[in-house]
């Protein structure tokens, strides 16, 4: 029996993929790898090279995974990110969100999905959005899977 098209509804980083895997609760993993072989969940473009860079184990884990399916950022992505981050300018400390962090908004702004992280990156994802004031933009911890 075929099985059926899932159009997604979420995106996920490398600090999401990274943190479901490394995960000791089975839910969490299971929620993430369900979704992914599911086609719900996508994962940015290159989160298999840089899971492979930083981590070989949960990079081998990482691929049993099948089928998986990424999503690039395009340059429509850059220049509306580019945008937002002018926008978002720095704080008086000068600490300033990783370029990458706009252009996973962007890119899910633009394709209407949900951004799913885990909690450091999370809290520049919430910082981004609230300093632009993008409501209706939803990003989640992996646990509210």
């Amino acid at each position: 029996m075929a099985q059926k098209s899932i159009s997604p509804t979420k995106v996920m980083d490398l600090h999401g993929i990274r943190a479901a895997m490394s995960s000791k609760n089975n839910q969490i993993r299971s929620a993430v790898i369900g979704g992914i072989q599911s086609g719900d969940i996508q994962l940015f473009k290159g989160v298999s090279e840089e899971l492979k860079a930083i981590d070989e184990d949960l990079y081998t884990d990482f691929q049993t995974i099948k089928p998986k399916k990424y999503i690039k950022i395009k340059a429509a992505h850059q220049s509306h990110a580019q945008m937002l981050s002018e926008q978002h300018g720095s704080s008086v400390f000068g600490a300033f969100p990783p370029s990458e962090r706009f252009e996973c908004i962007a890119l899910c702004m633009k394709e209407g999905l949900e951004l799913v992280s885990a909690p450091k990156a999370l809290k520049e994802y919430k910082g981004i959005i609230s300093k632009c004031a993008l409501n209706g933009l939803v990003v989640k911890d992996i646990s509210e899977l």
